[in-house]
């Protein structure tokens, strides 16, 4: 038998995730009041608020939060329900899922060959690594996790990698664990915890070395916000 897992989730909350937390409090209690009537805030509803709040304020200023709100509308408009709310996680996966096996059969062999860019003069890089974490039962074996861009696993100690979430409804990763007494079961945190570059889906786990995930339950969405925050690392005891 293996040990009772015990994930202990170190949330980092960003004001470009959660930028809704810090924005005045008159907004907050006007949308808790519509909750408490319909039973739902819509997403225009809060657009309309802020902007109204932002009429007077200088938003090019540091700090005003125009910038994170800009973002979080602009991300939260892909994803709207018929009744104008924000479609929390769950609905999310559920969407994918069952995409996933309407479209399985139909899935094409896709031939991709690298066209680089292999090498880079600014000082941007290529892109963000969120954590790297070493397969504790085999050296040789790495993975790495992006803000957007997946999980990746090397097995030659990072001559190679191979995408491991491509086909995820969110891929991006800050963080992994991988138990100790079997290589093969996985978890990862979604999203990106430093900024923003996309949202989380909670933990989610493999058991079968990352060919395939399910859903953990862990992490419980916001109340009022229906995502989940994003960890940066995940303890197995």
């Amino acid at each position: 038998m293996y040990k009772k897992l015990l994930l202990t989730l170190l949330l980092t909350f960003y004001s470009s995730l959660f930028f809704a937390q810090e924005l005045p409090l008159t907004i907050e209690n006007e949308n808790n009041n519509q909750k408490r009537k319909s039973g739902k805030t819509t997403f225009e509803t809060t657009i309309n608020q802020y902007k109204n709040y932002f009429l007077d304020k200088d938003i090019d200023k540091k700090g005003s939060g125009y910038k994170p709100f800009k973002r979080w509308e602009y991300h939260w408009n892909y994803y709207l329900q018929n009744d104008g709310t924000i479609a929390p996680a769950e609905h999310l996966w559920n969407a994918w899922e069952q995409k996933q096996k309407m479209s399985k059969s139909a899935l094409a062999v896709s031939n991709w060959t690298e066209k680089g860019p292999f090498s880079q003069s600014s000082n941007s890089g290529q892109g963000r690594v969120n954590t790297i974490v070493v397969d504790p039962n085999n050296a040789n074996t790495l993975y790495v996790g992006a803000p957007s861009g997946g999980l990746w696993k090397s097995t030659n100690g990072g001559t190679q990698w191979i995408p491991l979430t491509d086909d995820l409804p969110q891929i991006g990763v800050s963080g992994i664990a991988i138990d100790p007494n079997n290589s093969n079961v996985i978890y990862i945190s979604t999203g990106d915890d430093d900024a923003g570059d996309s949202y989380s889906i909670g933990v989610l786990k493999s058991t079968d070395g990352g060919i395939t995930w399910n859903q953990t339950g862990s992490l419980g969405s916001i109340t009022g916000a229906n995502f989940y925050p994003t960890s940066n690392e995940i303890l197995i005891d």
